[in-house]
């Protein structure tokens, strides 16, 4: 259990982890699987979690090592927790060249604990004007209408185009914000119809346009 002063993490050997409030009466996120995992163009084996913990310049830090595959060399996951944020990321080398389809930011079968999610970002008005505003472009309500995100829009967008996905539930707030959105990259999430369970959580990149080559760090 790693306890912050705006949440609780409790997390598991195999990669699984629970997202509590800080005084442990509300869990607002529960991960099925391990987080963060990148989609190629190739099949690659996700097995054998292993998670640790350990410390870091940003305090503590969960690293979720996977073994070896067709694609990727000492592939893991980290969680750096920090007081009032937790910050995510995949690292590995690469074996063979391979494009970059998309990230699955949360495996499936998840669970988010919300009552409805507000999708903020910059919105251009009009071709002519150019203003930008912070927006909310979509409130969806969990439950029987189930729900279904993304960050895609037909108006003119800048980019990287900055975006939240705020969780809510009575007072408390869970804030996703993908970090360094390209212009290529859009997020993706749905929950199952009357549940809180993700029926998918993703980054989706443009096909053959972030190709992998053998030796690299991603």
């Amino acid at each position: 259990m790693i306890q912050k002063t705006t949440y609780r993490l409790d997390w598991k050997e195999d990669g699984r982890f629970d997202l509590y409030t800080a005084d442990g009466t509300l869990l607002f996120l529960r991960s099925a699987g391990v987080p963060m995992q990148p989609v190629t163009n190739r099949a690659a084996g996700w097995t054998a979690a292993k998670a640790t913990a350990g410390s870091g310049s940003g305090g503590d830090v969960i690293t979720i090592a996977m073994p070896s595959n067709a694609l990727f060399e000492n592939p893991r996951t980290i969680l750096e927790c920090h007081d009032d944020f937790i910050a995510f990321y995949f690292t590995g080398t690469v074996t063979q060249r391979a494009s970059l389809d998309k990230w699955n930011l949360l495996a499936r079968g998840s669970e988010i604990q919300a009552l409805e999610v507000l999708n903020y970002r910059s919105h251009i008005n009009s071709p002519s004007m150019y203003e930008v505003n912070q927006t909310v472009l979509a409130r969806r309500r969990l439950g029987s209408r189930g729900c279904t995100v993304n960050t895609e829009d037909s108006d003119m967008m800048f980019a990287p185009h900055p975006m939240l996905f705020v969780m809510q539930n009575l007072e408390h707030n869970l804030v996703i914000a993908p970090m360094q959105l390209l212009q290529a990259e859009s997020a993706h999430m749905a929950m199952q119809t009357g549940q809180t369970v993700l029926r998918h959580y993703h980054l989706r990149i443009g096909n053959n346009l972030f190709w992998l080559e053998p030796g690299e760090t991603l």
